[in-house]
C-alpha cells in the first residue's frame, strides 16, 4: 500500500470515535446496564453529596470525581452524555502515553498510535460510562512516566490510577520492577537467546543486584510508596481488595482465565501478531525436535488439567444475554467436550506467542505473565474487560520488541490492524444500536455489548 495515506489513520480514527460517541448519545439517552450505577453515583456528586455510596459499585471512586470536578468546573450538568463525554476525552488523552512508550524508531508511530487507540474495547467504552478507558489511561500513564524516570509522577499517576481500579496496583508493581531493572543494570536476555536455565539465574542476579544497593532501590521506590501504603491501607480498612458485593467477586483459583486471555489477546492482536512466518516458526517452537515435542504434550496435557479442573462457569455468566461472553461460554465453554476440544489451539497460540515475543526481554515477559496471572486468576468472572490493560501492554511491547517480522511491510500490517479494528468497531456499536430486546420485568430496551 501506498505510504501517504497512513497518515490519515489518525484523523479517520477520531471522525470515527465521536460518530459512535453521538450516535450512542441519541439513541441510549438513559443509564444502561453497569451505568445505573456509575452515573447516578457521579450525579450525586455533582449535586454536591460527598457521604453517600451506592454499595453495589465494586470499584473506587476516582473517575467519578474527575467526572464531576471537570463539569462543575465547566458549569455543565453532569447528564449521561457529559459523563460519557469524559471517557471520549480520556480516549484522545491515551494517545499521550501510547505515543511516548513507542519506539522513536517506528516510521508510523502516531499513525500507529492512533490505531491502538481504536482498540475495540477502548473504542466500545468510550461511548459509555464505564471505567475500563479511564484505568487503562492510567496504567500507560505510569508506565510512560517510568519509563522516562519521572518516577515523582509516576507514582502520583499510580496512586491515581488505584482509585479508579483497585487492581491497578499489580500493574503498578509490574512498572516498579521494571524501573528497577532498568536503573541496576540488570542484565535481562531476550527471550529469542533465552533457555528454562536462565529463568532461575535472571531473577538470582536482579535480587543480587537490588541488595547490593539498596540506595539505588529507595530511591527509585520512594515515589511509589504512596500508592502501595495507601493499597494497603484501604486492603486493612475494606477488610478485602473488592468493594461492594463481596459474595459475588470472592477470589478463586481460576487458571483457565490464563487461556481465554490467550485466547482474546491472539484474536483482536491478529493482524499485527498473525503472518505465515508466525505459523512456521510456531511450528518450529513446538514441534522441531523430540525434545520440544515432548515439552508440547506434556504442556497439552497440562492445559487439559488446567480445563477440567480450574474451569468455572459463575452463575452471572449464563444468566446475562447481553454480553458476548454468555454466547461463547454456552457454545464453546460450557460443552465439556468442546472446551477440551479447544486445547489444541490454546497450545498453538502459545507457541505462536512464544515466536512472536522471541525479541522480548526474558525478565519482562516473567513479570507481564506474574502480573496477568495476579489479575486474572482469581477473579471467577470472566470479563473481556479484564483483558484491556494486559492485551495493551502486550501490544506496546510487540512494537518495541519487533525487529520486522515477516514479509508483510510495516504499513500494510498497520493498515490491517487498523481496518481490523476498524470492522470490529463498526460490527458491535451497529449491534448494539440496532438489535434491542425485552426482558420481562424490567424497563428499557436491552442491547448487546462486550
Amino acid at each position: 500500500m501506498p505510504a501517504q495515506p497512513i497518515h490519515c489513520l489518525p484523523v479517520l480514527s477520531a471522525i470515527a470515535s465521536i460518530t459512535a460517541f453521538v450516535l450512542v448519545s441519541r439513541e441510549v439517552t438513559e443509564p444502561y446496564l453497569d451505568e445505573i450505577f456509575h452515573i447516578p453515583q457521579t450525579q450525586r456528586y455533582c449535586a454536591g453529596d460527598c457521604y453517600s455510596w451506592d454499595p453495589s459499585i465494586t470499584t473506587p471512586p476516582g473517575l467519578y470525581l474527575l467526572s464531576a470536578g471537570s463539569l462543575r468546573l465547566l458549569s455543565q450538568p453532569c447528564t449521561p452524555a457529559a459523563l460519557r463525554a469524559t471517557n471520549l476525552a480520556v480516549l484522545f488523552l491515551i494517545t499521550i502515553p501510547l505515543y511516548a512508550l513507542l519506539p522513536r524508531s517506528r516510521p508510523r508511530r502516531l499513525a500507529e498510535t492512533a490505531t491502538i487507540a481504536s482498540f475495540p474495547l477502548l473504542f466500545f467504552f468510550a461511548n459509555l460510562y464505564y471505567t475500563d478507558v479511564a484505568s487503562a489511561a492510567a496504567v500507560l500513564a505510569v508506565y510512560a512516566l517510568a519509563d522516562r524516570d519521572r518516577h515523582w509522577l509516576a507514582g502520583l499517576a499510580g496512586a491515581a490510577s488505584l482509585t479508579i481500579r483497585q487492581t491497578n496496583i499489580v500493574w503498578v508493581g509490574f512498572v516498579l520492577v521494571l524501573a528497577l531493572l532498568r536503573r541496576l543494570s540488570v542484565p535481562d536476555p531476550r527471550l529469542v537467546n533465552a533457555s528454562l536455565r536462565d529463568v532461575p539465574c535472571a531473577i538470582l542476579s536482579a535480587a543480587q543486584s537490588a541488595l547490593r544497593r539498596p540506595v539505588i532501590v529507595l530511591r527509585v521506590a520512594l515515589p511509589y510508596t504512596p500508592a502501595l501504603l495507601g493499597f494497603t491501607a484501604f486492603l486493612v480498612w475494606n477488610g478485602g481488595i473488592v468493594l461492594g458485593h463481596h459474595e459475588h467477586h470472592a477470589a478463586v483459583a481460576h487458571f483457565a482465565q490464563l487461556l481465554y486471555f490467550l485466547a482474546f489477546a491472539s484474536v483482536l492482536l491478529f493482524p499485527v501478531f498473525f503472518s505465515t512466518r508466525t505459523i512456521r516458526d510456531a511450528f518450529a517452537y513446538g514441534l522441531s525436535s523430540p525434545r520440544r515435542a515432548a515439552a508440547s504434550t506434556a504442556a497439552l496435557l497440562l492445559i487439559n488439567l488446567v480445563i477440567h479442573c480450574y474451569t468455572i462457569i459463575h452463575p452471572f455468566l449464563l444468566a446475562d444475554n447481553r454480553h458476548y461472553v454468555f454466547y461463547v461460554f454456552r457454545r464453546l465453554i460450557a460443552p465439556v467436550p468442546i472446551r477440551h476440544a479447544l486445547s489444541p489451539l490454546y497450545l498453538a497460540a502459545a507457541w505462536a506467542w512464544a515466536s512472536r515475543m522471541r525479541g522480548a526481554p526474558l525478565l519482562w515477559s516473567l513479570g507481564f505473565a506474574a502480573c496477568t496471572s495476579a489479575v486474572l486468576v482469581p477473579t471467577p468472572l470472566v470479563e473481556p474487560r479484564y483483558f484491556l490493560v494486559p492485551t495493551l501492554l502486550l501490544r506496546v511491547q510487540l512494537a518495541r520488541a519487533d525487529k520486522g517480522h515477516g514479509n508483510v511491510e510495516p504499513d500494510a500490517r498497520l493498515w490491517a490492524e487498523w481496518v481490523w479494528y476498524t470492522a470490529i468497531n463498526t460490527a458491535t456499536t451497529a449491534l448494539f444500536l440496532t438489535v434491542k430486546f425485552r426482558w420481562d420485568g424490567w424497563d428499557g430496551w436491552m442491547r448487546f455489548m462486550w
